[in-house]
């Protein structure tokens, strides 16, 4: 018998409390609740679930596994639906607290833009002294359950729908711990929750998952896994249907440039994203015609991609109208409300002003904390129209106006070149700002 395994089943026989589960793993000391190595348990307690499905098949590079406890003949210990978990957003990127061998938290990225998950440098230095193989990290899900991961070393971290390129975290979450799992994504309140042990979804279960009014309708976006193992989803553009990946790390609707000549859609400027090697300018364009699933996009802003070698684009599930996902991975399937009206001007407005915008009864707030932070900015003005104008042509415009598209086409050219400003109000004064494209 291996000796941690041995010295886990004597400190079982001490009498340790069933709902505190016994582990030990590489510098873990006994009794320690993250389950790393030998995972044990009190003997009255048994494994029920079985291992994920993994995206790559060698388990010794990338690879994840959840456990549950459960009494022999009882009832299981966890509950079935989706669990809250604590986190906090980077622009539209959520961040979770994932934990390493030696015991500490790490803030990580939920990005499933990425393959595999990834640490800094510096921390894969901390953990293992400069030792490059992926290493085991876990994710905590209230109450007692973990979900298993390796990350690999990653020199930088590339996050689209950060404001700035100092990223404030350790690493990136990406798809060998997540695909095991069901996530649902409420970027309105910014909120994430997760299920790991996958339960087939209907569209009464996600209706009442998402807290859907009777009237309301789920649309539901399939899902497709790729040769690489990326996930994508169809969404028609400029005359063409494009698998597109489906990416928590991004804010944007991007295209591989490879596809961009054979779309109808208009060049409108251009502006800076943070790539992988920091900021750069990207070709900005405007498609009248998204639709992803059966959602039609009221005004979809379309980023060129920044690596010419890339086979698809990315869209990210953020700029969805409704602004809460549902993503079943083992089901392959993206689901999500039809929007309203107020919910397709606002994702257009957001595309104006390069962020979220709110539809409220005093005007537009905008809904962008790392920029204004806590205080509210009443959006005023976007360049020299008042935004009262700019919402009764959006409105127009999901009527099917032409003269509206054709005034908001010329506002969004003025936008998307250098110098777009918006007039915000906030704590009774008066600013102007220009925005970040």
């Amino acid at each position: 018998m291996p000796v941690g395994l041995l010295i886990a089943c004597l400190w079982a026989a001490r009498g340790q409390d069933p709902s505190d589960p016994l582990v030990v793993g590489p510098g873990l000391r006994v009794g320690s609740r993250l389950q790393f190595g030998v995972n044990v348990m009190p003997s009255d307690w048994t494994y029920s679930g079985k291992l994920a499905e993994t995206v790559t098949q060698d388990d010794r590079q990338s690879g994840f596994k959840f456990l549950n406890l459960s009494k022999p003949g009882g009832a299981s210990k966890f509950e079935d639906g989706f669990t809250e978990v604590p986190c906090d957003f980077i622009g539209t990127t959520p961040v979770v607290a994932v934990y390493s061998q030696d015991g500490q938290k790490h803030r990580f990225t939920i990005d499933t833009g990425a393959l595999h998950s990834y640490m800094r440098p510096g921390m894969a230095q901390a953990l293992s002294s400069g030792r490059e193989d992926p290493l085991p990290l876990c994710l905590y899900l209230p109450p007692d359950r973990w979900i298993h991961f390796k990350a690999e070393v990653n020199r930088s971290i590339a996050v689209l729908a950060n404001p700035g390129p100092d990223f404030p975290a350790d690493g990136i979450l990406g798809m060998n711990a997540l695909a095991c799992v069901q996530m649902k994504i409420d970027y309105k309140h910014r909120k994430l929750w997760v299920r790991a042990s996958p339960q087939p979804m209907d569209t009464k279960s996600v209706s009442a998952e998402l807290g859907a009014s009777p009237n309301a309708q789920v649309a539901s976006i399939p899902l497709t896994r790729q040769d690489s193992g990326r996930y994508t989803v169809d969404v028609s553009l400029g005359g063409k249907s494009l698998p597109l990946e489906f990416d928590t790390g991004a804010n944007v609707l991007g295209v591989a440039p490879s596809s961009l000549s054979d779309l109808k859609i208009d060049k409108v400027g251009g502006g800076q994203v943070l790539v992988e090697n920091g900021n750069k300018l990207l070709a900005k364009y405007l498609a009248t015609d998204a639709k992803v699933g059966d959602i039609k996009l009221l005004w979809a802003g379309v980023r060129e991609g920044a690596d010419p070698r890339a086979e698809v684009g990315g869209l990210g599930p953020s700029i969805l109208p409704h602004q809460q996902v549902l993503v079943d991975y083992p089901g392959k399937c993206v689901y999500t409300l039809k929007p309203t009206e107020d919910e397709l001007v606002e994702q257009a407005l957001g595309q104006f002003v390069s962020g979220v915008a709110r539809l409220q009864a005093g005007g537009v707030a905008l809904d962008m904390p790392d920029v204004f932070g806590a205080s509210k900015a009443v959006l005023t003005k976007i360049q020299d129209r008042t935004t009262t104008s700019v919402v009764a042509d959006l409105r127009l415009l999901a009527k099917g106006d032409m003269a509206a598209q054709s005034r908001l086409l010329s506002l969004y050219k003025a936008v998307s070149a250098s110098g777009g400003h918006i007039s915000i109000l906030q704590d009774g004064k008066d600013s102007t700002i220009e925005i970040g494209n």
